[in-house]
This record gives structure tokens, C-alpha cells and sequence, in this order.
């Protein structure tokens, strides 16, 4: 599931509280009809920059009872670096194949 955001907080100089996940979140549970979800994983694109890391930090209070608690967070650019506009990919090649450095 991909969140998205409108707007853009960056340049805006205004705080991401999150909008986006939050909503791929709820989409999930409606889906499957259930007040929880089962998710063993988290593949993010939180490259260092600090507001990736506050808006983490916001949504984490919002929805961790609704994903079964704190899970294994991935975070591909630790291990190969920032990969900008092709960060989708790269989660999706994480969450296909995952790399072992990630386990």
C-alpha cells in the first residue's frame, strides 16, 4: 500500500504529520474488514533527513495498536543510500527478494 500526501511538506517549511500513511493504513484495515493488521515488516524510505524521521515519529503513536505493535523497520538506504525518485522500486525489490544485510 503507498500513502500519499498533498501538498508538499518540505517546501512548505510546515511539519509532515503523517496524512498519507495514516490513510494507507486505514485503507488496509477496511480492507480486510478487521480492527488490526497482520504485517510482519516496514520497508520506508527514511534516508536521514530529519523530517522523514519526525513524520515517523508522529505516526507511530497513530498506528501502532492498529498494526499489531512495533514491527521490523527496513530501511534500504542504510545499507546502499539515498535512491531519491527510485526509492518505490527499491522497496519493491526489497520486499520481493529481501537482502540479507536487512534481516
Amino acid at each position: 500500500m503507498i500513502g500519499f500526501v498533498t501538498g508538499h511538506p518540505v517546501l512548505s517549511g510546515k511539519s509532515a504529520l503523517g496524512d498519507g500513511l495514516s490513510k494507507a493504513i486505514v485503507t488496509l484495515i477496511k480492507k480486510e474488514n478487521s480492527d488490526t493488521l497482520s504485517i510482519d515488516s516496514i520497508i520506508s524510505d527514511m534516508n536521514g533527513e530529519t523530517y522523514r524521521a519526525f513524520e515517523w515519529a508522529v505516526i507511530q503513536p497513530r498506528s501502532m495498536n492498529t498494526i499489531g505493535g512495533e514491527k521490523n523497520l527496513i530501511r534500504p538506504a542504510q545499507s546502499i543510500g539515498d535512491t531519491g525518485a527510485a526509492s518505490a522500486g527499491v522497496a519493491i525489490c526489497q520486499a520481493a527478494q529481501p537482502w540479507p544485510w536487512n534481516t
